[in-house]
């Protein structure tokens, strides 16, 4: 089924100089047969290098502004910034009396109880590899618990006490530098991956 794609594929490679990236590639076998998927691309550059007829390099990102333009990679990141920003957006503008108070309360919940914990789990583990979902979940309720308390005690001894205001706000400073941090610590892992 794919040996023509496999020989249309060669031949591009050999128009290339020998060297492209799977979406060139991907691009040129879809001007040449416009039925070609990227998981069709994907197996014929797999089954090509499993039978020794190609070799796959990898090439890092070349910036961090490259890296993070590549929004599937990051994305638990982001929407991890949007609960945070809907979170103080349903708090400050959603008046409590209403029925939309439910929404403050479920993005509430989430924003205290997973995401900080989920900011520091992905410091701690910046590859996706090294836990799985079990883990991954564990220990990002057990962190954002902890760092919950910690924020409190913290506040606890300011001029600005413990209040929603306050803990939301550090709690949001304390999500986006952390989800800053695994940034540049994934950007690290990505881009010198061995």
């Amino acid at each position: 089924m794919y040996s023509d794609l496999e020989q249309a594929a060669l031949k591009f490679l050999e128009r290339e100089g020998g060297a492209t990236s799977v979406l060139r590639l991907y691009g040129a076998l879809l001007l040449s047969d416009h039925s070609v998927t990227r998981r069709m691309t994907t197996d014929v550059v797999w089954r090509l290098a499993d039978q020794d007829k190609v070799e796959l390099d990898y090439v890092p990102l070349a910036t961090f502004g490259a890296f993070l333009r590549h929004w599937q990679r990051n994305l638990t990141i982001y929407v991890s910034f949007a609960v945070a920003l809907v979170t103080i957006l349903a708090i400050y503008t959603l008046p409590a009396s209403t029925p939309l108070v439910v929404v403050r309360w479920i993005f509430g919940v989430i924003f205290v109880l997973f995401i900080p914990g989920y900011m520091a789990t992905k410091v701690l583990f910046p590859k996706i590899t090294d836990l799985n979902a079990l883990e991954w979940f564990a220990l990002s309720i057990g962190l954002s618990l902890t760092s919950t308390i910690f924020v409190c005690f913290l506040l606890n001894y300011t001029p600005w006490g413990i209040t929603m205001s306050s803990l939301v706000s550090s709690l949001t400073l304390i999500t986006i530098l952390l989800g800053t941090v695994t940034l540049v610590r994934q950007y690290g892992v990505f881009q010198f991956r061995d």
